[in-house]
């Protein structure tokens, strides 16, 4: 497993590192009694090699290849538990070798990935989660992580990309709109507004109380110049006293802006006078 096995032309071909159980793998779909030739890489020089598997030889490597399966499974199922506790680092030592034993399962990349994202390290987050789409390209999970990635990076063309893949993978009945949150959101921020109103609609008609959902219709419609609608959203999302200090900042603010009446001021700024002169007199005569 420390050389080099290289697949050029008519050579199998296997990285630096590669797996026991991806060398196992594919050796023992290899068909017994033909001539298999590798090309071994070790330091300067090259060797040929060849292999003829035997009908017994294939038996034993299917059984060394149940046993990785057995080893890789143990330890996704203690990877998992401490994933569900909140362990994530210990979690992602046996995940890491759940997914060496058995680099080709998905499910167990997600996991090992998920745990990556927990703990702030998201570029192998991100590597593990492109192998997993590259392995199960019609799994919803996978997706929307790398386009949570990389809506955090602030890279929204490639989030639009992959979170649109989400929106279309997700399953029917799932009431969760975050999906559509952040590609909408990822629209907003890279300047297509209508696209992005247009998703945030959507996630509306699946669920009404969503305080994102809310507070970026107000800002799209906003953006769109359409008054009416903005204080309406902007509204409704204030009442909800979300704890998000940022967008309730803004609201406040662009509720102000959109409502702000320069006359009905000037009105409400002389009543308000009107009625202090009233009470200072009021307390002047009553003090004689």
């Amino acid at each position: 497993a420390s050389d080099v096995y290289k697949r050029q032309a008519q050579y199998k071909y296997y990285r630096r590192g590669t797996t026991p159980a991806e060398v196992l793998a594919n050796l023992a779909s290899l068909p017994a009694g033909t001539p298999q030739r590798f090309l071994v890489q070790r330091e300067g020089y090259q060797i040929e090699a060849r292999i003829i598997l035997e009908a017994r030889s294939k038996e034993a490597l299917a059984a060394d290849k149940q046993k990785y399966h057995k080893i890789a499974r143990d330890h996704f199922d203690k990877g998992q538990a401490l994933l569900t506790e909140g362990q994530y680092s210990s979690a992602i030592l046996y995940l890491e070798q759940a997914v060496h034993y058995k680099p080709a399962n998905a499910y167990y990349r997600d996991n090992l990935g998920y745990g990556y994202y927990k703990t702030g390290q998201k570029d192998l987050a991100l590597k593990q989660f492109k192998k997993s789409v590259a392995l199960k390209s019609d799994a919803y999970y996978p997706y929307f992580h790398l386009g949570l990635i990389y809506y955090q990076k602030k890279d929204y063309e490639n989030a639009i990309k992959v979170l649109s893949n989400a929106v279309r993978l997700r399953p029917k009945d799932d009431q969760k709109t975050v999906s559509f949150e952040y590609l909408g959101a990822s629209y907003y921020f890279s300047d297509q507004v209508q696209p992005a109103l247009d998703t945030f609609l959507a996630a509306h008609k699946i669920n009404k109380e969503s305080p994102m959902t809310i507070y970026y219709l107000g800002a799209c419609f906003d953006r769109r110049d359409n008054k009416r609608d903005a204080v309406y959203y902007y509204k409704k999302y204030l009442r909800m006293d979300h704890d998000n200090a940022g967008w309730n900042r803004i609201a406040r603010q662009r509720l102000h802006d959109l409502t702000y009446d320069p006359q009905k001021a000037e009105r409400t700024r002389k009543t308000l006078l009107d009625i202090m002169e009233a009470v200072k007199k009021e307390m002047h005569d009553f003090s004689k």
